[in-house]
């Protein structure tokens, strides 16, 4: 029997990995380099097309959840107050090399080693409501952390997702769209200032190219003193900094407002609380006070004040003049979830509301 895997994605790193291996899915021949040959040929059976969606999860007590993983359960990513994509286990492998390759590590130095494989990728727009409704959840109950739901507790919930009344989302401000996926072959079970942005193309300087060095780069910015050559430098260094942590060495990603994928050339590095209005500490906050946001109109948009995030939906400032093309874009944007919102950054955001939205 099925189970249910609960998979949070909704942190800017996990947004980062969703997007590298799962929106992308890793090509074998990357693979190959750190599983056995046997684990190979299962792989390669297992996507014929050349192609794996994978993720993973670190050790500590995901670790007993994770064995309890089985072939053909469903994962379901989570972001936003809301159910965003799924899809069906093929495999699991216990893997550091591949993980360290695939995600490096996190800020404590685990990486997500515990590795299940997936296919039939599948986009979602589900509200938290309904599978807490499903699984006798306190309506209001958040996906706090990466859980296995026995069969039991979830059949009415799966046959939901399977019912086709939750078919692939029409929405734009999902995380990503509809990935089509190889069919599986069976295997044994187991497994930058203001909001602006920066076109620099340069990697970042040794001199801050780690998260205490970027400490040091905010702290050495005195906002009490005008901008002279050197502040330039390092807030422009503060902005590559920036766009390494969200994209890291990846050609496209997602654009926290309207949720399409761009070229990171058409995507900005924008702090949710004006730059300029932060304190050091929320400067130093990059996780959860920056986002990514295309140059396609919802950056200035969200600048502007035409447009901002409250409890997780964009909202419009009614008071606003808007000609009718930019009544048509922002009609399309409004109400729509932002996956960039979580309980961490919410503060953020209502900031942006209270003093953005200029109503």
């Amino acid at each position: 029997m099925r189970q249910l895997i609960l998979q949070p994605a909704g942190s800017v790193e996990s947004r980062g990995h969703y997007d590298d291996t799962i929106f992308h899915p890793v090509a074998l021949d990357r693979i190959s380099k750190f599983v056995t040959a046997a684990e190979f040929d299962h792989l390669k059976n297992l996507y014929p097309a050349g192609k794996a969606h994978v993720w993973g999860v670190t050790s500590g007590r995901n670790t007993v959840k994770w064995q309890k993983i089985n072939k053909n359960d469903v994962a379901v990513f989570a972001g936003g107050m809301k159910i965003f994509s799924s899809g069906e286990v093929k495999y699991k492998v216990r893997n550091k090399s591949l993980a360290l390759n695939l995600w490096g590590e996190d800020d404590e130095g685990r990486t997500w080693e515990f590795i299940y494989f997936l296919d039939h990728i599948r986009q979602r727009d589900i509200p938290y409501s309904a599978l807490n409704k499903h699984l006798g959840y306190e309506h209001n109950a958040v996906i706090q952390g990466f859980n296995v739901i026995p069969w039991e507790k979830c059949t009415t919930f799966l046959a939901y997702l399977d019912s086709g009344k939750v078919a692939t989302a029409a929405s734009s401000h999902t995380l990503a769209p509809t990935i089509e996926t190889s069919t599986s072959a069976g295997i044994p079970d187991s497994p930058l200032e203001d909001d602006g942005e920066c076109t620099l193309q340069t990697e970042v300087s040794s001199e801050y190219s780690g998260c205490e060095d970027f400490e040091r780069l905010i702290k050495d910015l005195d906002p009490a003193k005008p901008l002279d050559a050197t502040a330039v430098v390092q807030i422009r260094k503060e902005q590559v900094f920036l766009r390494k942590f969200l994209f890291g060495s990846r050609g496209t990603g997602i654009c926290g407002i309207c949720g399409k994928e761009f070229p990171v050339d058409f995507l900005v590095a924008a702090h949710i609380k004006r730059r300029a209005d932060c304190s050091i500490e929320e400067k130093l906050d990059y996780k959860n006070n920056v986002m990514p946001i295309c140059k396609m109109g919802c950056d200035d948009l969200f600048e502007k004040g035409y447009i901002s995030i409250l409890n997780g939906k964009i909202i419009r400032c009614p008071d606003k003049l808007l000609t009718l093309a930019m009544k048509a874009y922002v009609d399309i944007l409004h109400n729509g979830s932002c996956l960039y919102a979580t309980p961490s950054n919410k503060g953020y955001f209502q900031w942006h509301a209270d003093n953005r939205l200029r109503r």
